[in-house]
């Protein structure tokens, strides 16, 4: 049976691959990223099973448009999975606020503010940068 897959940063990296692995398996893939172009890109791929949401998940109305009509079209989500991240290796008293407020607004914000954050869901969350 298939599952409606909610997949932040799906437009590259771990993301696009998982977007793609559970894509080909014939899954709904609601696939979130900053990057239009490569979201469609993906939806290319698979016409059949996934939906783009173009969405930068450190914009909580982004954020919430995104799953209003993700919710709207599917009725329910079955698998989330927060990818979406921001990798700056930097020493945090030298580097600038902006850099910092923006790595903390979409690793640890963009994963909390999700509305799909709820004990009903399966959610993932994804370290990609770990050695």
């Amino acid at each position: 049976m298939s599952k409606v897959f909610v997949i932040t940063g799906a437009s590259s990296g771990v993301g696009k691959a998982l977007a793609v692995r559970f894509a080909s398996e014939g899954n709904t893939i609601c696939a979130l990223a900053r990057s239009r172009d490569k979201l469609e890109s993906l939806a290319g791929q698979y016409p059949d099973t996934v939906d783009i949401y173009p969405t930068d998940v450190s914009d909580a109305n982004q954020v919430t448009h995104s799953f209003t009509a993700i919710l709207e079209k599917h009725g329910a989500v079955d698998v989330l999975i927060n990818n979406a991240g921001v990798h700056k290796t930097c020493n945090f008293d030298r580097e600038d606020i902006e850099s910092i407020d923006r790595i903390i607004d979409v690793n640890l914000k963009g994963t909390i503010r999700n509305p799909l954050n709820h004990p009903s869901y399966q959610v993932c969350s994804v370290d990609t940068d770990r050695p």
